[in-house]
């Protein structure tokens, strides 16, 4: 009897300590679930979700520093005057050197004069070697003068690229619509816009190339002149230009002299036509008539 009593009690205990077990592992469940939620909730402040992958995770990068903006490269349109005096009879060895100097960096000569002491040239070099270039050419001669201007012509070329880049964008646009045209209506109104849009293309694309050839290539105008040979005087004419002049101004009046002469004298010989013809006519006539014999008494 005291038995069965002693495991009845076992028993109970044993329930109530199960009990007891159940409701502390379901504390700590839920303190572990909250502990977890809330870490979760405080690591999903660094994560966003991709749209095309929404169960993946992804860490948002720091926005606070800004990425680097690649610079466009200025442009410049260089333009520079050098002149030298040289030794005599240097001229037409400075003469080639200097074209030797501008084409071994890339440039030209757009033109050239050269007369008895003098010369002068235009030439078109490379940005990149335009100063280099000048120096070199001082090294040939005295400087006596020299300039060098440069204009800056990035915000031009950026302004041409922007509308171009927005007239293409158009003109993908509107040859769209064309190709949806059902009316001839339609397609006249289409075209109509297109060629303008076109025409604006191609002008801006001309502007953008004149930039891009002027910023490109500076001009340099060089002028050699010998020590001690006087410039000529372009108002004094050689003596065979003078004596060609002075033979053709003379021909040109001998001609006008004679227009002169002819112009009066025609209309007055027209006029004794006119008067003297009749005149001879009745004259001719008269003496043709045959004479009437006198009566005899």
């Amino acid at each position: 009897m005291r038995s069965k009593r002693w495991m009845g009690i076992a028993a109970l205990a044993a329930v109530i300590l199960l009990g007891a077990g159940v409701v502390v592992a379901s504390l700590g469940g839920a303190d572990a679930k909250n502990a977890t939620t809330s870490a979760t909730m405080s690591a999903g402040r660094d994560l966003v979700m991709t749209p095309d992958m929404p169960s993946t995770p992804v860490a948002l990068e720091n926005t606070s520093s800004a990425l680097p903006v690649p610079g466009m490269p200025s442009r410049v349109v260089k333009t520079a005057t050098l002149a030298l005096d040289v030794k005599r009879g240097r001229l037409d060895d400075v003469y080639s050197s200097v074209l030797g100097t501008v084409e071994s960096v890339g440039g030209f000569v757009a033109s050239s004069n050269q007369s008895k002491g003098r010369a002068q040239l235009t030439m078109r070099i490379p940005a990149s070697r335009f100063e280099s270039s000048i120096a070199t050419l001082r090294a040939f001669g005295k400087v006596t003068n020299e300039s060098v201007t440069g204009e800056d012509v990035t915000a031009q070329f950026v302004d041409l690229e922007s509308r171009i880049r927005n007239l293409r964008t158009q003109e993908v646009v509107l040859l769209d619509l064309m190709r949806q045209a059902r009316t001839i209506q339609d397609s006249i109104a289409v075209q109509s816009q297109l060629s303008g849009v076109t025409q604006q293309i191609e002008q801006l694309e001309g502007q953008r190339r004149l930039l891009d050839d002027q910023s490109g290539f500076g001009t340099l105008t060089l002028g050699l002149a010998v020590v001690g040979v006087a410039a000529a005087d372009p108002s004094e004419p050689s003596t065979l230009s003078g004596a060609w002049s002075d033979a053709t101004n003379a021909a040109l009046a001998v001609i006008g002299g004679t227009l002169v002469v002819l112009g009066v004298l025609v209309p007055l010989a027209m006029i004794a036509a006119v008067i003297g013809v009749p005149v001879c006519l009745i004259m001719r006539r008269r003496n043709n008539r045959p004479l009437i014999p006198a009566p005899s008494i």
